[in-house]
């Protein structure tokens, strides 16, 4: 129970805007016969095998370059 209190209490001290250090990673990913890009958020120094989140931005103009996302995402890869 305590881990997933100090995960909850990383996610929002992220949100709150204080995420711990990350590295981004633009990659692309298979999609049949083409490629998609990606930005892939990990921890600076993971602390052992790291859970898989996949976002979708869904349909805004900026896209996954959306202000909003990039936040939600640097928090919860925090």
């Amino acid at each position: 129970m305590l881990s997933g209190y100090r995960r909850a209490m990383r996610y929002s001290r992220a949100w709150a805007g204080n995420p711990i250090p990350l590295r981004e990673d633009e990659i692309t990913v298979a999609a049949g016969p083409r490629s998609v890009p990606a930005t892939l958020f990990v921890p600076a120094r993971p602390r052992g095998p790291l859970p898989g989140w996949v976002v979708l931005h869904g349909l805004t103009r900026p896209g996954r370059a959306h202000p909003s996302l990039l936040r939600f995402c640097r928090a919860l890869a925090s």
